[in-house]
């Protein structure tokens, strides 16, 4: 019998979903030319059908998404500015395979379409993934107005710049998004031979970015090997500690961490770093460990860190030390905040304008959204650490424009006052993770 404990970590754009198509049709790729695919049971569209030709002459996205999955329901509202920028020259089709019922409802606890009226959104879509077959949401074919596919990317790509890129005709080189690789989590991740792993007892290892395999760990009791099978699929380094300490989701962060390190592009992304998709093809790594039956999972754990200080020559420890937090407090003798009703889709993004200023947009969410956004977003890595004491559990609308510099704290208390929110500097004693590198020859 075998004993199965899979934890599924939802880290941005990780976020994965399996699609169930098969190879029933060859799925198209960049360079091939796209029939003339008839879209039906359109919602947000004069017509309940349509035809890849309705739009001639115009790239159009293909946005593969699903009313289950956040990040893709948080892209629509960005894709309906997009096609207002872009009107009469892109056409952005949002397919999924739900029922037209199910987004029917999916809208109607929103609030209405308001948010993606200009979207024309394709239900019952089967036979449209049948010929771009994907394993993760959200996913954009990019077709051209020649009718041919130019890109296969994540939502990241979406951008002005690059629309305006592709409608220009210029080429683009962008990494193809891994839209049809196999993956069965329970499959050992080295597969030299089946006879090899059938009789193997004890061994570790890491390899790098494993496609198709999102950011999953799986933790696998198999009494008929009488062995134990640890794997975690495509983290970063930091992350990869984080969990051999027990110290998840904490210790993945980069304010918590201390580097002494010269090349410390490798542990973290930087907006410098390029897209992160690409950054996280070269930078993530998959690690797994077969061991005894009896082994507990703290055990391998433990085992997981000194494997990572041998394989990348760091020296690792967890300690506590004082460092300088912000803490998102409610303001002395503040009405309580508003809790926000309901109305529309939720949005939690920080945003920059053609002029260079960012704006924080937040509606329908939690104050959490919030300080993980300040906490997390690779342009905020300046910032201190934010502690949430906001003792606020409702949903709350917020619209914080901050200007050009988005590392200033004041910029961010003055916009948060209205609110009945500050931020407030405290020196605060927190577990850090210490990374020290003994070897110059870091691969």
């Amino acid at each position: 019998m075998k004993f199965l404990v899979v934890l599924l970590a939802s880290l941005g754009l990780c976020f994965h979903a399996y699609s169930q198509n098969k190879a029933a049709i060859k799925p198209l790729t960049i360079g091939d030319k796209v029939s003339d695919i008839q879209f039906a049971n359109i919602l947000n569209y004069p017509f309940q059908t349509a035809k890849l030709s309705d739009f001639k002459g115009k790239l159009v996205i293909l946005d593969f998404w699903a009313t289950w999955c956040g990040p893709c329901v948080a892209a629509l509202p960005k894709m309906q500015l997009l096609q207002e920028q872009f009107k009469g020259r892109l056409q952005v089709l949002a397919v999924t395979t739900e029922k037209n019922k199910t987004v029917l409802d999916f809208l109607t606890r929103k609030g209405g379409t308001k948010d993606i009226n200009l979207i024309p959104l394709v239900t019952n879509g089967k036979s449209v993934t049948d010929n771009f077959q994907y394993r993760s949401i959200p996913h954009e074919i990019w077709i051209g107005p020649d009718g041919t596919i130019k890109a296969i990317t994540a939502a990241e790509y979406v951008t002005p710049a690059n629309i305006k890129t592709l409608l220009n005709n210029s080429p683009v080189y962008w990494p193809v998004k891994d839209n049809n690789i196999e993956f069965s989590k329970d499959v050992p991740l080295y597969t030299v031979s089946p006879s090899v792993h059938a009789n193997a007892k004890y061994h570790s290892g890491f390899s790098s970015y494993t496609s198709g395999a999102g950011c999953t760990t799986n933790f696998m009791k198999d009494s008929m090997q009488s062995i134990t099978r640890y794997s975690l699929y495509n983290f970063s380094i930091p992350t990869l500690y984080a969990f051999g300490y027990n110290k998840f989701p904490d210790l993945k962060n980069i304010k918590r961490c201390v580097l002494d390190i010269s090349d410390s592009a490798r542990f973290f992304y930087s907006m410098q770093s390029g897209y992160r998709d690409a950054w996280n093809k070269g930078n993530w790594y998959s690690y797994e460990i077969i061991a005894p039956l009896s082994s507990t999972k703290q055990e391998l754990q433990v085992r997981l860190t000194k494997d990572l200080d041998f394989f990348f020559r760091l020296e690792s420890r967890v300690e506590k030390r004082k460092i300088k937090c912000l803490v998102l407090k409610n303001l002395d003798n503040s009405p309580a905040p508003q809790i926000a009703k309901a109305d529309g889709f939720e949005k939690h993004q920080l945003e920059q304008n053609a002029a260079g200023e960012y704006s924080y947009v937040q509606k329908g969410v939690s104050l959490g959204y919030f300080v993980e956004m300040l906490n997390t977003d690779a342009r905020l890595s300046n910032l201190p650490l934010v502690l949430d004491r906001g003792n606020q559990t409702g949903k709350i609308n917020m619209e914080l424009h901050i200007g050009k510099n988005i590392q200033s704290i004041d910029a961010w208390r003055n916009q948060l006052n209205p609110y009945g929110f500050d931020l407030v500097a405290k020196e605060c004693e927190m577990e850090m993770l210490v990374l020290k590198s003994n070897d110059k020859n870091i691969f």
